[in-house]
């Protein structure tokens, strides 16, 4: 992708052209990580129907937005963000007629589809745009519409749903959850794995394939059964009704997905069974089912994990670990709060909380706490990259409860998608109009 700046600055009261600078650009890797989002970290269900129709063609949405600077800016791939040293000038994006000085208006006359690209022209009259410019850079509609002032205005946004780019901000009361399931993992390159229970007692596992983003042209769209439809459907009948149907344990080293059922209770003896099942994630099939008697109340767990030969079990008092014949090896304190769901990730078993926090029980007797998660989902996998960020909002706790504070990805709308840094300077005052011509190609 390539594209070409060229502003024209004219003397309002003669119509005389004062200054025409032409400029070729920088493509940043703003686009390109948009497109390949961390689906571990952003959403339980990633709905890549719901991206890809949504900010395709790119020239829609995330190429339709404009911002001049009054400062330079390094000109490369992950120059995403502005920086501490940003010098405000105007944005421009959607057609507009207000007053505000720091907003021009797109001219949708002289604006339109080219053989292998899309012309912008956006217009800034003589109030507006007011300053010296250094770098012009194109950034996302939403952005544009927004401005570095909203001067009272509520056109745009900062932050959009990944899932509804361009079309909707943040929502702080509404949470991501879209698509077709919990999603697993990438287990080879473009193809994503979901799993999900039928209600009828079956596992569906379902594989999707995603758009490859460097083939993706300016102008093109995508019909959404090509990323809404899965590639593959297999379905494993799970021999017990499960407790939880939203919480399993994936263990990685021999992709081997646990279900736990309920807890029964015997009182005559002061033990508890609690049966499990393993389904391989190579062959799709049901490889182990077995029911642990253990000499303890864990009737409330919340999840269970087997790893590494042992059985846990993840209660409000802790982690109770479990040799595979029942025998109490350890009740592991959580100092910091209960867990919900276990986990492993860089062959550490760590557990996650309703609120965000996360616990390591590998390292030591007491476990490590960090701070990043969603509510009641699994999160192994936090390489956010921009223009994707973390975003904390407040969402009522599964069960209804309580209100939490959970951190989900947003995406920033303020991306410099492009980067050109002006050569020479371009004055603008009130005795001016400017217009800026944008044309990026394939």
């Amino acid at each position: 992708m390539k594209g070409t700046a060229t502003l024209i600055l004219t003397d309002a009261a003669t119509g005389e052209v004062v200054s025409s600078v032409v400029e070729h650009n920088l493509v940043t890797d703003a686009l390109n990580n948009i497109f390949n989002p961390c689906p571990y970290a952003m959403l339980h269900r990633f709905d890549g129907s719901a991206l890809f129709g949504a900010a395709l063609p790119m020239w829609k949405e995330l190429l339709s937005g404009v911002m001049l600077l009054g400062n330079s800016v390094t000109e490369n791939k992950n120059s995403i963000f502005l920086g501490s040293d940003t010098v405000p000038i105007a944005t421009a994006g959607s057609p507009y007629s207000g007053t505000n000085i720091y907003r021009g208006t797109l001219n949708e006359n002289e604006s339109g589809e080219l053989p292998n690209g899309y012309r912008f022209t956006w217009d800034f009259g003589t109030d507006k745009a007011n300053g010296t410019i250094r770098c012009v850079a194109l950034t996302s509609r939403m952005f544009g519409d927004a401005g570095f002032h909203s001067d009272g205005e509520t056109d745009g946004s900062f932050m959009m749903d990944p899932c509804h780019i361009g079309t909707t901000g943040i929502d702080p009361t509404v949470w991501f959850e879209y698509g077709c399931g919990q999603y697993l993992g990438t287990f080879e390159s473009g193809v994503h794995l979901y799993a999900e229970l039928d209600g009828n007692g079956a596992l569906v596992f379902r594989t999707y394939r995603s758009i490859d983003p460097s083939a993706l042209m300016i102008n093109d769209s995508v019909g959404l059964s090509a990323v809404s439809e899965p590639v593959s459907e297999r379905r494993v009948t799970l021999p017990f009704a499960v407790k939880y149907d939203d919480r399993y344990f994936l263990d990685t080293d021999t992709m081997v997905m646990y279900y736990f059922g309920e807890a029964v209770m015997h009182s005559d003896t002061g033990t508890m069974d609690i049966t499990y099942t393993g389904i391989s994630l190579d062959s799709f099939s049901v490889v182990e089912t077995k029911t642990l008697t253990i000499p303890k109340y864990c009737g409330n767990y919340y999840i269970g994990a087997v790893w590494k030969g042992h059985v846990y079990f993840l209660t409000p008092d802790g982690l109770s670990e479990f040799t595979a014949d029942g025998t109490l090896v350890k009740d592991h304190a959580a100092p910091y709060g209960q867990g919900t769901l276990l986990f492993l990730h860089e062959g550490c078993l760590m557990s996650q909380s309703p609120t965000g926090d996360i616990y390591c029980y590998s390292h030591g007797d007491t476990p490590t706490r960090t701070h990043f998660g969603r509510n009641c989902f699994t999160c192994v996998n936090v390489d956010l990259k921009a223009p994707y960020t973390a975003f904390t909002r407040r969402r009522r706790h599964q069960q209804g409860e309580a209100s939490v504070k959970c951190e989900a990805a947003a995406a920033i709308a303020p991306y410099m998608a492009t980067v050109n840094d002006l050569s020479q300077p371009l004055t603008k005052t009130s005795a001016h109009t400017l217009k800026v011509v944008y044309e990026i190609t394939n």
